[in-house]
């Protein structure tokens, strides 16, 4: 077999091959497969950083692909680093060299742990749009004014907390403004802070749901409150709270 970066070979040319090998290799759908042969091209120099690469359209029609599937393709490999787009210059080989993350096997399940993790909130993570997350960052990034990448508001950026004031009208059909928002690191410092605000303003006690997590409980008792179990039925938490409560906690 001839090798790829022989004299006279195509970058169309090279593509085929090494994008049809992967695609028999690996059983991977065409873009998924193309985008990985050019990774490959890129990793072992058989295109240079630099190289340009021909339009969507002509590479489909040297490949027999669809336009679509291979600006696809080339949008994944922009997003990932792997090549540069500008606007009248085309698609080059990055002109850097890309390090991968190395591949670390998980260790053994710890004694005591289940197999399966039913808990609520944890989504399949193997289906994560990475590609579609880098293409944000990357549009994000570029046009994020200066003050964006110091420390900037204690209460989160303004951008975000618009957004998030939009998507709880829409969604939620609560109305705020964004200056009534405070973007938090995860719930539990929402909830230290929040705890230590209504211990402040003479809060006594907070209801929360009966089979909520222990560890809100053991936040809230930190900060001196009281937590009282707010009963359910077969619509939820029973709207009802205990006599005394001062405030309620409720699951969004």
């Amino acid at each position: 077999v001839e090798p790829l970066a022989a004299r006279g070979t195509t970058i169309p040319a090279r593509l085929r091959q090494a994008f049809e090998s992967d695609l028999i290799r690996a059983g991977r759908g065409v873009r998924r497969a193309l985008a990985a042969a050019m990774r490959d091209a890129v990793r072992s120099g058989r295109l240079a950083p630099g190289t340009r690469l021909p339009s969507s359209r002509q590479l489909a029609a040297d490949l027999g692909l669809a336009r679509n599937t291979v600006a696809d393709a080339y949008g994944d490999l922009v997003a990932e680093g792997w090549l540069t787009a500008r606007r009248g210059s085309g698609t080059l080989v990055a002109d850097r060299t890309i390090t991968r993350p190395v591949s670390v096997r998980s260790s053994a399940q710890p004694p005591g742990e289940p197999c399966y993790d039913l808990i609520p909130g944890n989504p399949d993570l193997t289906a994560f749009p990475r590609a579609a997350w880098l293409r944000a960052t990357r549009r994000a990034l570029a046009a994020a004014p200066d003050d964006a990448f110091g420390y900037g508001d204690p209460r989160g950026r303004p951008e975000l907390r618009a957004a998030l004031a939009d998507h709880l009208a829409r969604a939620r059909g609560v109305y705020t403004s964004p200056e009534h928002i405070l973007i938090c690191a995860r719930i539990s410092h929402g909830l230290q802070i929040l705890s230590k605000v209504l211990a402040g303003r003479g809060a006594r006690n907070v209801a929360v749901e009966s089979y909520g997590p222990d560890r809100h409980r053991g936040l809230l008792a930190a900060a001196g409150l009281e937590t009282l179990s707010l009963p359910l039925d077969t619509h939820g938490t029973y709207p009802v709270p205990p006599d005394g409560t001062d405030t309620v906690l409720l699951t969004p």
